[in-house]
């Protein structure tokens, strides 16, 4: 069950426990894979099946989240099925007519790990779920796919969103490139801040010491052993350390826009144990030692790895969550 107005002021509650006093709202991130199936296309017939209509009732049931719990917001956007001009149409009239309070855009982040699209694992993802006839009704076919994103045509990619966002949000800072191995992929970022980049506040990344698509045996696959090993923590740091110090080095701060400590969904027996509060503050102070300027744990819709969750019944809670509270706890709050 997704987080919408009835859950409001249990999400408030749990916002408290985790809230330091003087640190200003919340930063909260909407995004992931969710965001390049995002579309706003109001000349459209009919959108393709597997995409996630963003209409006024969404737009208007997010806003007032965002106003009753005071946060400030991250909006991912979408790089991979839509346009520029769409995206400039979307913030020019949707954000716009929301009537945001003032600062509660706090950015907007250019695309999702552009750094691992496969074009292949896309179509096959659309064509699987969806016959041949469905499709045909569409107005987006798999076709229309970037064939490769690399370091230059993201560069390319991320200057025509920015000067779309230029004229309908000229105020809100951008940040990118969200990139899925920052470690393996510097490039990447060299390559965006040595083109043109308008707009730029921050260099995001994501992170994960591992991964629930792994299989048993393979150093990326979690147990509760590897969980509480320095790998997951001060390793963790390290493979995000020289992201930092590029980013500082061309003025630039770099945010983790994803991280959690497994990633596709988590792995039941691991990510749903009391590991995960202990890892959360190490985790935590060593990216705080290595640079990072802040993180936002990702989370999906009752996920394994997920700090709390929604029912029917209320808010459901994993040790996560109490990991975080610990945290912030331990900064004297």
């Amino acid at each position: 069950m997704a987080v919408n107005v009835r859950h409001t002021v249990l999400y408030e509650r749990v916002l408290s426990q985790l809230h330091v006093p003087g640190d200003g709202r919340f930063v909260l991130r909407i995004g992931g894979d969710s965001a390049d199936h995002a579309i706003f296309d109001p000349s459209a017939d009919r959108l393709p099946p597997w995409a996630f209509p963003v209409t006024p009732a969404l737009v208007a049931r997010t806003v007032g989240i965002i106003k009753d719990l005071r946060l400030r917001v991250i909006i991912d956007l979408n790089t991979i099925s839509t346009t520029p001009r769409l995206t400039g149409g979307w913030v020019r009239t949707a954000i716009r007519a929301a009537n945001l309070p003032a600062g509660s855009l706090a950015a907007f982040e250019i695309g999702n790990e552009p750094d691992i699209y496969n074009r292949a694992a896309w179509a096959t993802d659309i064509l699987t779920a969806n016959p041949p006839s469905v499709l045909k009704q569409a107005t987006f076919s798999p076709l229309r796919l970037p064939k490769r994103i690399t370091a230059t045509s993201y560069a390319r990619t991320y200057l025509a969103f920015a000067r779309a966002l230029a004229s309908a949000a000229p105020n809100v800072p951008l940040v990118a490139p969200a990139l899925a191995i920052a470690n393996h992929h510097l490039p990447w970022v060299s390559t965006l801040l040595r083109r043109p980049h308008p707009g730029l506040r921050v260099v995001s990344a994501h992170v994960y010491p591992y991964s629930a698509c792994a299989r048993p045996g393979q150093p990326q696959y979690p147990t509760v052993q590897t969980l509480l090993g320095e790998n997951a923590t001060a390793g963790m740091a390290r493979t995000i350390g020289p992201a930092v110090a590029l980013a500082r080095k061309a003025g630039f701060s770099l945010r983790l826009t994803e991280i959690n400590s497994v990633t596709c969904g988590g792995v039941k027996g691991v990510s749903d144990t009391f590991a995960t509060a202990l890892w959360a503050p190490d985790a935590f102070f060593e990216l705080m030692r290595a640079g990072v300027e802040g993180v936002n744990l990702h989370a999906r819709v009752q996920s394994i790895n997920d700090p709390f969750y929604f029912t029917r019944q209320g808010l459901q809670t994993h040790p996560l969550l109490y990991g975080l509270i610990f945290f912030k706890r331990m900064l004297g709050a």
